[in-house]
């Protein structure tokens, strides 16, 4: 397993798919990284040379908020709606009996 930003990487699924397992990254997001460094939809994260794996990893970081910053984005989003007392905001609060 690979580990990239404390998330571990399955190395027998395609790449297309094992980037998925990143918080904040989805199917369009994970398609979009493997468009632009030209790595097909077929293959396998072992079957990655180095300086692919390298490529895949600087683009996620400059182009994707995600695991960090998305989890403290939704955070600060709760929060938003309880101090605004929004109904949205009910699920989040402590029940009280």
């Amino acid at each position: 397993m690979a580990l990239f930003y404390e998330v571990e990487i399955p190395q027998d699924k395609p790449v297309l798919y094992a980037i998925q397992k990143l918080y904040g990254i989805g199917s369009s997001e994970a398609f979009q990284f493997c468009n632009e460094l030209g790595i097909g939809r077929d293959v396998i994260v072992a079957d990655l040379a180095k300086d692919e794996w390298q490529g895949l990893i600087q683009s996620i970081e400059k182009h994707a908020l995600f695991e960090i910053h998305r989890r403290r984005h939704v955070r600060k989003s709760i929060e938003n709606l309880i101090e605004i007392k929004s109904h949205q905001a009910k699920k989040h609060l402590p029940k009280i009996n």
